[in-house]
């Protein structure tokens, strides 16, 4: 059989305006240019897009009965029907922990005449909480956590947790400790309500005071929120928030030291005793990767 020819074939495109045919645009490597337009009561309106040329859309419903246009995105509507990620929404949500399902995913380490429970006495969200309840002896404590995987995408982390206490005599901490296969960083922040002071972990293996903050009212059904971000490519924290107020704590490097444990993550969340005995509630835990 002989052999096929070899030969390149041109195609022509053209599109109809008017009635006459017009010559459809490509760019040097043969990709097809072209303005997408959609119809606004007979006029046209050019769709637009991002700088990497991803379209932009948005939900909208019909105008309310004052005729105001409601404009909504895919994280707002999912804040609207429930979501426990309505606080700060940045990055990509690894998990989100309720506390619905009990503490079936977490280990708790108590000490003695303290102890880690779930409550249906108090919740930010759902039905039910976690209660850590610690005595009047110095140095006691009672911890949740638990292990995941190192992200896919772990550049960037935040944690985020919802607190609210009986008398407001026990500190809060959120720690996430990383392992890389070679490194360990131990990153973590408290609240400290007797002091009304914020901290953050510092790479002295010490705590250093970020700012005075004072909590609305000690309170199991006055919930306060505080979420934080590491960069590890960097080996600096990011920001840490409380509430209202956010910090820059861009400049502060992450302790680290060698480690050959294998990649992850474990989530600490503390009562820790400072002024006496008191039950502390924890509800709607973030865990997020890619942060801006």
């Amino acid at each position: 059989m002989a052999d096929r020819p070899d030969f390149t074939s041109a195609t022509l495109i053209k599109g109809q305006y008017a009635g006459a045919p017009v010559v459809v645009a490509v760019d040097a490597s043969g990709n097809i240019v072209g303005v997408l337009q959609g119809d606004f009561e007979g006029t046209l309106k050019t769709l637009a897009t991002d700088s990497k040329g991803r379209m932009l859309a948005v939900l909208t419903d019909p105008e309310d009965v004052f005729g105001n246009p409601h404009y909504i995105g895919a994280s707002e509507l999912a804040a609207r029907l429930g979501s426990i990620v309505n606080f700060d929404r940045l990055g990509q949500v690894l998990i989100a922990e309720g506390f619905e399902a009990g503490l079936g995913k977490w280990l708790a380490a108590v000490s003695p005449s303290c102890s880690a429970s779930i409550s249906a006495k108090t919740a930010r969200n759902g039905a039910f909480s976690a209660k850590l309840a610690v005595d009047n002896t110095a140095g006691h404590s009672a911890v949740i956590k638990r292990v995941i995987p190192y992200p896919p995408s772990a550049t960037r982390l935040g944690a985020e947790i919802s607190f609210a206490s009986t008398y407001g005599k026990a500190d809060l901490w959120l720690e996430m400790v990383v392992y890389t296969g070679s490194l360990r960083y131990v990153t973590k922040v408290k609240y400290d309500p007797v002091a009304s002071k914020l901290y953050y972990f510092d790479n002295t293996f010490n705590w250093h005071e970020v700012a005075p903050y004072v909590i609305q009212k000690a309170e199991i059904h006055s919930w306060s929120t505080l979420k934080y971000v590491i960069d590890l490519a960097a080996a600096k924290y990011v920001r840490l928030k409380l509430n209202s107020m956010e910090y820059d704590i861009s400049t502060a490097a992450l302790y680290s030291d060698a480690s050959a444990t294998a990649p992850g993550v474990e989530i600490d969340i503390t009562c820790d005793r400072n002024n006496g005995a008191e039950s502390l509630y924890v509800d709607d835990f973030v865990l997020t990767q890619s942060e801006p």
